[in-house]
């Protein structure tokens, strides 16, 4: 049976990316990415730059001579929630439309917390065990902190928080004009989400809880001599507190 290919595009922060993935089997067939960072032009102008999106503009082209290559006639492109965040996201749009001809859809921070647990239930070891217990998988990016709970092998809750860098960026350049003391206030307005996330938090805490760290370029570099070949590390409350305090 004749494979049946499709074209997965993705644009973050700090790279794009291309997944041909073969739909019959879900295997991965392609994977390619491009170190086009766009995140620092978020931080200091809250907008993209022109040479951005030209660099942007040639990842993507290159990608579908890829996919033109692989005989791949299906395919989509997505930009993530911060990057849709920028002042000038629409202009962003209209240039990779008229570009390279592929129309970008934003996802939402809430679609992103749920497509990485949805990821993560599929592809990381002994998920089904380790759901037994309370177990948290926390994903940061540039724009929020996600949280996903799950309890006695069911999923209980999710929640996003605008915590991420770029979030933080804007509230301290905001505070830095307004309040002298700003960084406590900043500390207080961090404390005030994380507290109003507790609400959440199931009554039920008479066992250890398990926590995952999903895909965050910071973690991969910190943990990336502890990481096994699948990616992936195992560390006791005890150690991690022990790591980072030698950081």
């Amino acid at each position: 049976m004749a494979a049946k290919l499709f074209g997965i595009m993705m644009i973050n922060v700090q790279s794009i990316e291309l997944s041909i993935v073969n739909l019959r089997t879900l295997r991965q067939v392609e994977r390619v990415r491009s170190d086009v960072s766009l995140g620092e032009d978020i931080y200091d102008q809250h907008t993209i730059d022109y040479d951005s999106v030209e660099q942007a503009a040639q990842a993507l082209s290159g990608f579908v001579q890829i996919m033109n290559d692989y005989g791949v006639k299906d395919y989509h492109l997505w930009g993530s929630w911060s990057l849709s965040s920028a002042n000038n996201a629409d202009y962003i749009q209209d240039q990779l439309l008229v570009r390279t001809g592929l129309k970008i859809d934003w996802l939402s921070s809430s679609q992103e917390t749920y497509l990485r647990s949805v990821a993560v239930a599929v592809h990381f070891p002994r998920f089904k065990q380790m759901i037994t217990k309370p177990t948290y998988l926390l994903g940061i990016n540039s724009g929020s902190v996600g949280i996903s709970h799950y309890d006695q092998s069911n999923f209980v809750f999710s929640r996003s928080l605008r915590l991420g860098p770029v979030r933080i960026a804007e509230v301290l350049e905001d505070l830095q004009s307004s309040v002298p003391n700003y960084v406590e206030v900043l500390d207080d307005y961090i404390s005030s989400q994380i507290v109003d996330f507790g609400r959440f938090l199931p009554g039920r805490r008479d066992q250890p809880s398990n926590v995952v760290m999903l895909g965050v370029a910071p973690f991969a570099t910190l943990f990336r001599q502890q990481q096994s070949k699948a990616g992936v590390e195992e560390l006791s409350k005890a150690d991690f507190q022990a790591y980072m305090r030698t950081c």
